[in-house]
């Protein structure tokens, strides 16, 4: 409880930095009052009481806020939190119970739940975990393509860059990363582009670079030294793969989604 207590105040001192950098136009802003998160008007006066454990400044007409759920498990040492969005009335519209929630990009957010039967294995990325499964949000709330990948990228130019699972990539036994590769998909959650990118970022001017290929592992541990062997290049729309000239052995590029 003690441990949980600490964190819970690093995360008010986190989250009171966010609340110092509110987005231009923004009429309403993050304050801390009594242990809680909750919004004041330009006035200071508190219009949406302080409910929340988290809460992110608002950004068209949205919110992102988060509640500790004490019966889930904690990741990396910290509170494990519940995502949702607000309005400016303080109504939910994404319901809070997202372990991960992404700002919204082409009217979708991604949204992960924690499938607590699922072992956690973390990925190489910030958010690859075994026991994640993503899935994308409107602003209704609506949950409009199901949480059931094992990663997802934002969308852009229409289509998102997700791991469905499977494949050759890393078995569903492997400790290492996540198995299967990345495809893209569309707003209606069908693939456009089949999955077989061990990388995919998003697309810009009609193209997304993205790799093809394998990660090895050398070391004395089972998951030390991650080396990328295979191509990097990019995809257009159609699924054609252009690589770049090669270079075994590089490391991802800025960007990757995954």
């Amino acid at each position: 409880m003690k441990t949980k207590f600490v964190c819970l105040i690093v995360l008010a001192l986190n989250f009171n930095a966010f609340a110092q950098v509110v987005p231009q136009g923004a009429r309403l802003k993050p304050v801390y009052v009594n242990g809680r998160w909750g919004y004041a008007d330009p006035g200071g006066k508190v219009v949406i009481a302080a409910r929340f454990d988290a809460a992110l400044p608002f950004a068209d007409g949205l919110a992102r806020v988060g509640v500790v759920d004490e019966e889930l498990p904690e990741i990396g040492a910290q509170p494990n939190l519940r995502w949702g969005y607000i309005d400016e009335r303080g109504r939910v519209l994404v319901e809070l119970r997202y372990a991960v929630l992404r700002d919204f990009s082409e009217g979708l957010a991604a949204a992960a739940v924690l499938d607590k039967e699922k072992p956690e294995r973390p990925g190489p990325g910030r958010f690859e975990r075994r026991n994640l499964r993503w899935g994308y949000v409107d602003r209704g709330g609506r949950e409009v393509i199901p949480t059931q990948f094992l990663a997802a990228g934002d969308f852009a130019e229409g289509l998102a860059a997700v791991n469905p699972g499977g494949g050759e990539a890393g078995g569903e036994g492997s400790l290492c990363g996540l198995p299967g590769s990345f495809g893209y998909i569309d707003r209606a959650g069908a693939f456009v582009i089949k999955p077989q990118f061990t990388y995919a970022s998003k697309f810009q001017g009609g193209r997304a670079r993205v790799s093809v290929g394998r990660i090895t592992y050398a070391g004395r541990c089972l998951c030390c030294g991650p080396r990328f062997v295979g191509r990097h290049g990019s995809v257009d729309r159609g699924g054609t793969f252009v690589a770049d000239e090669k270079k075994d052995g590089a490391a991802p590029e800025e960007g990757w989604e995954n």
